[in-house]
C-alpha cells in the first residue's frame, strides 16, 4: 500500500514541478526564472522569493489543520506544491544558482528516494512532534533565515510523510 502511495505523490509531483517550470521559468534552462525575475525586481534574494510562495502554501496546510477545510486547493495539493518549493531552495542551496531543469527533475528523483528510504525506516516515537509540526517548525526557521542543505532535506521527508497522513484522509 505505502509503495503505490509513494509511487503516485512521485507522480504528481513530477507533473506538477514540469508544469510549474513551463509556466513559471519560461527558460528551459534555468530552473529558477521566476524567482531570479521577482528577485530582481524586488530587490531580495531569490531564497526569499521562494519562502514567501512556499510559505503561502504553509499558511493554508495550518489553516487545514486548524479546520479549516473548505478552501480553493485542496490540502494535498498544497502539500505537494511545498515539496516542490523546498526541492528547488535545496536546489538553490548546492547548486550555486545554476540550475537547469533537468538537473531539478534528477534532484527530485533523488530527495524523494532518500525521503522514501527515511519514512519506511523510520519509527516515530509517541512523544515525538507530528509531520504538521516538524513542518512548520522548519519553515518558520527557514522564513527567519535559518537555511542549510540538510534541514531541507529533514523537512521535505516530514513533508513527504504528512503528505501520507493526508492521503489517509481523503
Amino acid at each position: 500500500m505505502i509503495e503505490t502511495a509513494f509511487t503516485k505523490i512521485r507522480e504528481e509531483l513530477s507533473f506538477l514541478r514540469e508544469s510549474g517550470q513551463k509556466e513559471y521559468a519560461h527558460k528551459v534552462d534555468d530552473a529558477f526564472g521566476n524567482f531570479r525575475r521577482i528577485a530582481d525586481l524586488m530587490g531580495i534574494s531569490m531564497e526569499r522569493v521562494l519562502l514567501v510562495y512556499a510559505l503561502k502554501h504553509m499558511d493554508g496546510i495550518i489553516a487545514w489543520y486548524e479546520g479549516h477545510k473548505s478552501q480553493r486547493e485542496n490540502v494535498s495539493g498544497r502539500i505537494n506544491d511545498l515539496i516542490v518549493y523546498l526541492v528547488l531552495l535545496y536546489a538553490m542551496q548546492v547548486t550555486a544558482y545554476k540550475s537547469s531543469r533537468k538537473d531539478v527533475a534528477n534532484l527530485l528523483d533523488d530527495l524523494l528516494d532518500e525521503a522514501e528510504a527515511y519514512i519506511a525506516s523510520y519509527s516515530r516515537p509517541e512523544h515525538h512532534l507530528s509531520p504538521f509540526q516538524e513542518v512548520n517548525i522548519s519553515m518558520q526557521k527557514f522564513a527567519r533565515g535559518n537555511i542549510d542543505p540538510s534541514s531541507i532535506r529533514d523537512t521535505i521527508a516530514e513533508a513527504l510523510a504528512l503528505r501520507l497522513e493526508v492521503m489517509d484522509d481523503e
